[in-house]
C-alpha cells in the first residue's frame, strides 16, 4: 500500500521503517515544523507535502502527539484509511468513516533501531474488515498482532506505563542511591536483566522477592533509616512495601 506519514518525530521515524520493511511504499511526509520536516525527509528519502490532504496515498498514518491528532485528522478528507498510533486515544477520535489504530507496544525513540518482528501491535478498525486490513499490513513483519477494542487498548497502555515508564523512573532512583554510595549504577544491570528474564517464564507474583515479600521488619527499618533525609523516597518505599505485602497476603488467600 502507498502510505503517507503525518509527523516527523519518534513515532514517525519508526513507522517509516517498519512500513517499508513490511513492503509498503512510503513516499511522502507532512509536518507542522517546516525545518524539522525538511530534515526528516532528507534523512528518510521522503518528499515533503504541504498538507496531509494532498498525499494521494491509500493510508495516512498520524504519527503526531496525542494533542495534535484531532487537528491533523481534521485536515484529511474522506477517502484514504486514516490511522493514529496512540495507545491512549480512543479510535473514534478520528472523524473519517474509514479509520483505525495501529499501536506498537514498545517505547519508540528515533535513531534507536528495533527488531519489529518482536514488537506486539494492537490494531483497531472503525468498520468491519478494517482491523483485518491493518493486521495484513503488518503481517510481513512477522510480529504479533492483536485486534483489540478501544477499552482493551487503553487498559494495556495504562499497564505499559506501570511496566515501562514507572519502572524506568525507579531505575533512575536506584541510580541516584547508587551514586550516594559512591558506586556505579552499572552494578545493578545484571539484577535488572535477571528480573526481566524471570517474568518471561513465571508470573510476576511468583518472581517477587525482597524484604517486603519476606516481611523482614529489621531490613525494612534499616532502609527507612537510610532514607531519613529523603522524605519523598521514604514515602514511596513505604507505599511499595505495603502494596507488596497486601498483594502477597491476597495471593496466599486465593
Amino acid at each position: 500500500m502507498k502510505v503517507c506519514i503525518a509527523g516527523c518525530g519518534n513515532a514517525a521515524w519508526h513507522f517509516v521503517r517498519l512500513l517499508r520493511r513490511a513492503g509498503h511504499d512510503v513516499p511522502v511526509a507532512w509536518g507542522r515544523n517546516s525545518d524539522k520536516l525538511r530534515a526528516f525527509c532528507q534523512a528518510n528519502n521522503l518528499r515533503a507535502i504541504p498538507s496531509p490532504a494532498d498525499s494521494g496515498c491509500d493510508v495516512v498514518v498520524l504519527a503526531v502527539s496525542d494533542d495534535a491528532v484531532p487537528t491533523v485528522a481534521a485536515m484529511v478528507p474522506e477517502g484514504p484509511l486514516v490511522v493514529h498510533v496512540s495507545g491512549s486515544l480512543p479510535g473514534d477520535i478520528l472523524p473519517q468513516a474509514h479509520s483505525g489504530v495501529i499501536w506498537p507496544m514498545q517505547s519508540l525513540t528515533a535513531g534507536h533501531t528495533l527488531d519489529y518482528s518482536g514488537v506486539p501491535f494492537c490494531v483497531e478498525g472503525s468498520e468491519p474488515g478494517t482491523a483485518d486490513t491493518l493486521r495484513a499490513m503488518l503481517t510481513p513483519l512477522g510480529c504479533p498482532v492483536q485486534v483489540t477494542t478501544t477499552a482493551q487498548r487503553m487498559q494495556m497502555h495504562l499497564a505499559a506505563v506501570f511496566a515501562c515508564n514507572f519502572s524506568n523512573h525507579l531505575y533512575r532512583i536506584a541510580e541516584h542511591l547508587s551514586g550516594e554510595a559512591g558506586l556505579p549504577f552499572e552494578l545493578m544491570h545484571p539484577l535488572i536483566l535477571h528480573t526481566a528474564r524471570k517474568i518471561q517464564v513465571m508470573p510476576p507474583a511468583m518472581a517477587q522477592t525482597g524484604p517486603a515479600r519476606r516481611k523482614d521488619t529489621r531490613t525494612l527499618m534499616r532502609h527507612l533509616e537510610l532514607l531519613r533525609d529523603e522524605p519523598e523516597l521514604s514515602n514511596l518505599y513505604r507505599i511499595f512495601t505495603q502494596l507488596i505485602q497486601d498483594r502477597t497476603t491476597h495471593d496466599h488467600q486465593l
